[in-house]
């Protein structure tokens, strides 16, 4: 397929009904050299000329695109499991590769009560995770667990590490007995594959 096919296929999804062809949701940006950019729903991008052709395509699955990865990989996850969504509105934040997602009570007080902080450094291929903020009455049900295996499934498809830093004593001590690798001393942790998740 050709990287005009490409573009033509994620612009309809390939669907046809009745002689009708659906359009993917997407975003268009217009460049200082001209050209356009064009993100769909799907996470592909595409860079257009003047003249509409297609000149560059990047699959979502890029990883140039770790942080729309991650993003995503996570928001999937909160919208699965209605314990979390019942009670809070979520919403994120990327800038710089520094990624922010909290979750806002849907109550009067509108409390900031969960928060994942994720920082990515792609010069040395890694990922920290210096704050994850699950409400009280949210704990003990293995979301902040599952939430890190989430990440860590997007950071092994790029072969970054995944460390969690800055950590109070007590999450330190719960992830070195589930394997976390001990990279500085009551500070931080690396993920790995012998990390229980579970």
């Amino acid at each position: 397929m050709t990287i005009q096919e490409q573009f033509e296929f994620d612009m309809t999804n390939g669907e046809e009904i009745d002689n009708m062809k659906r359009s993917n949701g997407y975003y268009l940006g217009y460049n200082d050299d001209e050209t356009r950019t064009v993100l769909f729903d799907n996470g592909n991008q595409y860079t257009l000329n003047p003249k509409n052709e297609v000149t560059e395509r990047i699959d979502a699955e890029d990883e140039i695109f770790i942080d729309r990865q991650i993003i995503k990989t996570v928001n999937d996850f909160i919208k699965s499991n209605p314990k979390l969504t019942k009670d809070y509105d979520y919403s994120n934040s990327n800038y710089n590769d520094y990624i922010e997602i909290q979750g806002i009570s849907k109550d009067e007080k509108k409390q900031l009560s969960f928060v994942i902080k994720i920082v990515i450094s792609r010069d040395f291929d890694k990922v920290d995770i210096p704050n994850i903020i699950i409400p009280r009455e949210l704990k003990h049900n293995g979301y902040g667990k599952s939430i890190l295996k989430e990440i860590f499934s997007v950071t092994q498809k790029h072969n970054y590490s995944l460390y969690l830093v800055q950590m109070v004593e007590s999450f330190y001590e719960r992830m070195v007995k589930r394997g976390a690798e001990i990279i500085e001393q009551l500070d931080v942790v690396q993920i790995t594959k012998k990390t229980n998740l579970s």
